[in-house]
C-alpha cells in the first residue's frame, strides 16, 4: 500500500496527475483511513482545480492524524486553506492557515499563504490593518523560509509596504 500510495506521488512530480490518482486509488480501495494517500489525493485534486473535491481527501486526512504537530498534518493543513482560498471561503482559509502555524510556526510556506490571503483581504476591502497584518506574516515567512520562495515573499513584502504607505488609495 505505500508502495502504490509512493508511486503515485511520483506520478505526481512527474505530473502525470490521472496516473497518480489511479495509483492513490488502489491505496485507498486497500486502506481508506490511509493518510498520506488521502493527502496526496487531496493535493493532486487541487492541482488539476478540483478545489471543493479535494476538501474531503484533506479533512479525512486531518481527522485520521490528530497529532497537531505532525509535518504531515500541517502541510495537509496548509494545502486545505490553499482550497478554500480558491473558493473564495475566507474565513475558513485564514482558519486552517492559523491552525497550520499553531501547528508548526516555524516554517514558512502557512506564513505566507496567509499573508497572501489577507493582502487579498486588506486590498479588496481597503483594510490597512489586514494589509499590516499580512506584512508581519510575510516578515516571519521571510525569516524561517529560504530557497525559491524568497523571490515571491520578497515581491509580496515590497507590494504590501506600498499599498499600506498609500493607505490603498
Amino acid at each position: 500500500m505505500d508502495v502504490l500510495s509512493d508511486m503515485g506521488r511520483v506520478l505526481y512530480n512527474l505530473q502525470n496527475y490521472t496516473g497518480a490518482l489511479q495509483y492513490l486509488d488502489k491505496a485507498l480501495r486497500i486502506d481508506p483511513s490511509h493518510v498520506y494517500a488521502l493527502e496526496w489525493k487531496g493535493v493532486i485534486l487541487y492541482e488539476i482545480g478540483h478545489y471543493r473535491e479535494a476538501l474531503p481527501f484533506f479533512n479525512k486526512a486531518l481527522e485520521l492524524n490528530p497529532s497537531i504537530y505532525d509535518l504531515n498534518r500541517y502541510n495537509t493543513l496548509d494545502n486545505k486553506g490553499l482550497a478554500l482560498m480558491k473558493l473564495q471561503d475566507y474565513t475558513d482559509a485564514l482558519s486552517t492557515f492559523n491552525s497550520a502555524i499553531s501547528a508548526q510556526n516555524y516554517i514558512d510556506t502557512a506564513h505566507y499563504h496567509k499573508a497572501l490571503l489577507l493582502t487579498t483581504l486588506g486590498f479588496h476591502d481597503h483594510n490597512v490593518q489586514d494589509l499590516n497584518i499580512a506584512l508581519q506574516e510575510v516578515d516571519k515567512a521571510l525569516k524561517f523560509g529560504g530557497g525559491a520562495d524568497n523571490v515571491k515573499e520578497q515581491g509580496l513584502k515590497t507590494l504590501l509596504i506600498q499599498l499600506v504607505e498609500s493607505d490603498i488609495k
